[in-house]
């Protein structure tokens, strides 16, 4: 597989990755129109580093979701940031 492919695959699971913690921040309530059971634990411990600040602020401010989506929308671009800087970095020095 050529790095192209390779780094598609990447930013297609951080994509991934950042939506799953998004969709489970926003149906952590069970009267959220999301809420689908106990699943939403697992996911959340899964992508912990990606959703701890849009999951400490559901606790704080339960009623709105917008500033969920800001949140995690910050963290997709520095997630982002972080893969193109390894990436480049990795392609140096190869």
């Amino acid at each position: 597989m050529n790095n192209k492919k390779i780094n598609i695959i990447i930013y297609i699971g951080i994509f991934i990755y950042v939506g799953i913690g998004t969709f489970s921040v926003c149906a952590l309530y069970p009267k959220d129109i999301l809420w689908c059971g106990d699943w939403i634990v697992f996911s959340l411990l899964f992508t912990f580093p990606v959703s701890i600040i849009s999951f400490i602020y559901r606790f704080v401010e339960a009623n709105t979701l917008y500033p969920v989506f800001i949140i995690q929308l910050i963290t997709l671009f520095i997630w982002l940031g972080i893969a193109f800087f390894a990436l480049k970095k990795n392609k140096q020095t190869t």
